[in-house]
């Protein structure tokens, strides 16, 4: 089964992807929040997600950091990023970001979004494998 992770700081949006995929026939899993980048991408990794969905705005957590720490960290060079926010200027910030480290930027959905346009996202996701 194709097992999608959401690192997000809402509960109800964690909740809406959880129905949403499940549905879908994912299995989903919250990752809970950490103050350290090595406790989070530890957590992560303990859910050996194939795709990982992280709210780029997550109070006490460098989530730029987050994303830079899964793209150079071999262990989890399989998992996929999907970066969903509403903040234009954030999203700009990380793919400058990256692009300054020779990284590349992670897919990106806006927020707010179509339920559609988020399963359809997964599903080309997964279908690029």
């Amino acid at each position: 089964m194709k097992t999608v992770a959401v690192l997000d700081d809402d509960q109800a949006l964690i909740e809406l992807y959880q129905t949403v995929l499940e549905e879908e026939g994912y299995a989903v899993h919250a990752v809970p929040i950490a103050k350290h980048l090595s406790q989070v991408l530890a957590k992560i990794n303990a859910v050996h997600p194939d795709i990982l969905i992280l709210d780029i705005h997550i109070p006490g957590l460098n989530s730029f950091e987050v994303v830079k720490g899964i793209l150079t960290n071999p262990e989890m060079a399989k998992v996929k990023l999907l970066v969903c926010s509403a903040s234009r200027p954030s999203l700009s910030t990380l793919q400058e970001m990256l692009a300054k480290d020779g990284l590349t930027s992670p897919l990106v959905l806006e927020k707010p979004f179509d339920l559609d346009e988020l399963s359809q996202t997964i599903d080309a996701m997964f279908s690029k494998e």
